[in-house]
């Protein structure tokens, strides 16, 4: 049989047997003498993945082809027969191939010999390469398909239709490459390693710059050939080669905020940005967000980048307007244990904290210890907020919880401070509701709130609490309108937390009272209040003899008209 007769029955055998594979129980036969046969065979063998060669059973000499029980069957003619034919029925089962006719085969149901193509490319289209060349470069072809997670010879077929894919990428003008390998895992997986082979054991810078020209496409060669954490051996060169010259970064930021890349190559391309830039890049979300899956413990992206000593003061002033309002805090955090002189530092972080979208509380919940141990750095920071705060406590009782937690928190800050006493006064009220509270939820409330001794020993004591706050309530032009201001404030309070003693109408007068310490006052509203108690019991008592005499009376005329009638 001439050589391209035999290498167009082979084609046409290895197409065969994955169309065999594609029905039930089916076997691919071959019509020809054995010793060609065997060789289709071997081939066939040769050009599967090495997982789907166990699938393999053969025989090369069949007596009847009604009855196959191989995988791969072959049956001949004697020399008088030669030339003869199977029934015409095994041609519409599994797959035949008659060598001794012309043209004489099944039809193509399932297949169209795009796994052939592939294979026989690299054996039998490259006549100058020698035979060990032909047989790594088979492998590594095979080694494609196993990587992409081929497990059914039913699969090949599919899979091989990315090979196409694989090829259109890399051409030197890419063009849109065929986009339904996309939909299937297999011939994803395969694209990506074929093209990650390519590049990454591509010593030719030139190979790596036909990406650069082309930015619709380098995003491409991200996502399916060096996707994958830190790619194959010797990927490392090709990445940095492509990450330190993509222009401009920010057109990147959708793809280089995932996955896809691995965290060493993001800051290796910043490096290179801030040095050619003298800033940080635009839109790149993922540069505040992006933090190791397998290493929760690692410092942010942020911190890592600060503290390589590749960001320098003025590019901080320079980026600040480019960090997102949602990133402050993360910002802030890494300038504060970043390697930055004193001055450019803190000229950073007052920016910051003036910022309207600054977030306070939030800040000194997630600094914790730092604020301790860079407590002389934060205090000319974080005091003019925090007096701020201070001044607008009254204006916000439904966020009086929320803003002692903030002082708590941030005691290393203002500890020491002109302010202290009254941040320390705000801290002390709280501490008193919370205690009244609890002793509220083990009595009734009325019950709490009718009794007078309790409840003016209750005010006296939240006045000791507010009378350092006087000086730092906003808006009051004078000492009476700041302690008017203040008690109106602490009776809220008190019903905000579900206590009953400021509920009486002199509740507030008695409370500023206390803070004007105004002894005379305070006692003639606790007799008033008392007279008040007194004349409202006398009321009640009066009713009540009222109501019984009008009873008693009816009850005697009820029974005095019963007795008359008998």
């Amino acid at each position: 049989m001439p050589v391209a007769d035999r290498q167009r029955y082979f084609r046409l055998a290895l197409t065969g047997y994955l169309e065999a594979a594609a029905q039930p129980r089916e076997s691919l036969l071959v019509v020809a003498e054995p010793s060609i046969a065997i060789l289709f065979f071997y081939g066939i063998a040769r050009l599967l993945p090495p997982e789907l060669r166990t699938e393999l059973s053969f025989s090369t000499f069949e007596a009847a082809a009604d009855r196959l029980v191989t995988a791969l069957a072959a049956l001949t003619f004697d020399d008088e027969q030669a030339g003869g034919d199977v029934p015409e029925e095994r041609y519409k089962r599994g797959f035949t191939i008659n060598t001794w006719l012309p043209d004489r085969a099944s039809p193509l149901r399932y297949t169209q010999g795009r796994y052939a193509d592939v294979l026989l490319s690299s054996l039998i289209g490259r006549p100058d390469a020698d035979a060990a060349v032909r047989g790594r470069s088979i492998d590594g072809l095979l080694a494609g398909f196993q990587a992409a997670g081929v497990r059914k010879v039913t699969e090949l077929e599919a899979t091989a239709q990315a090979h196409a894919a694989v090829a259109q990428i890399l051409q030197p003008e890419p063009h849109a490459p065929y986009e339904s390998w996309r939909k299937s895992p297999q011939q994803k997986a395969y694209v990506a390693t074929a093209v990650r082979q390519q590049l990454c054991g591509s010593s030719d810078p030139a190979v790596l710059d036909r990406f650069l020209k082309s930015p619709g496409h380098l995003p491409l060669v991200f996502e399916i050939a060096l996707g994958a954490a830190d790619g194959p051996d010797g990927c490392g060169a090709a990445l940095n080669y492509l990450v330190e010259r993509i222009e401009p970064l920010e057109q990147l930021d959708p793809l280089l905020g995932t996955g896809q890349l691995a965290r060493h190559y993001k800051l290796h391309a910043l490096r290179h940005y801030v040095a050619a830039h003298h800033r940080l890049p635009d839109r790149c979300r993922w540069l505040w967000t992006d933090q190791p899956a397998a290493s929760p413990g690692s410092p942010p992206l942020p911190v890592e980048l600060l503290h390589t000593g590749a960001v320098t003061s003025p590019v901080l002033r320079a980026s600040l307007d480019r960090v997102p309002d949602s990133a402050l805090n993360l910002f802030f955090r890494a300038v504060l244990t970043g390697p930055f002189d004193a001055v450019g530092k803190h000229d950073v972080l007052a920016r910051i904290t003036a910022r309207s979208t600054f977030d306070m509380a939030s800040l000194v919940a997630e600094l914790k210890d730092d604020l301790t141990s860079h407590a002389a750095e934060l205090r000319p920071v974080l005091l003019p907020r925090l007096h701020k705060i201070l001044m607008h406590v009254p204006d916000h009782p439904e966020r009086f919880a929320a803003t002692m937690d903030t002082f708590e928190a941030s005691r290393p800050i203002w500890f020491g401070d002109p302010a202290a006493a009254s941040i320390q006064g705000w801290l002390e009220l709280e501490r008193l509701l919370d205690g009244y509270q609890q002793a509220g939820e083990q009595q009734s409330v009325l019950a709490l709130g009718a009794k007078g001794p309790q409840r003016w020993e209750f005010e006296d004591q939240a006045g000791t609490c507010l009378a350092p706050c006087l000086g730092t309530a906003s808006g009051a032009t004078s000492p009476a309108e700041a302690c008017q201001r203040l008690a109106r404030f602490g009776c809220s309070l008190t019903q905000h937390y579900g206590i009953g003693y400021c509920l009486a109408e002199e509740s507030e007068t008695y409370l500023s009272a206390v803070l004007r310490q105004d002894t005379a006052a305070r006692q003639r509203i606790r007799e008033s209040a008392e007279v008040t108690k007194t004349e409202r019991t006398t009321r009640r008592l009066n009713s009540v003899t009222k109501i019984f005499v009008g009873l008693t009376v009816a009850l005697f005329v009820v029974l005095f008209a019963v007795f008359w009638r008998r």
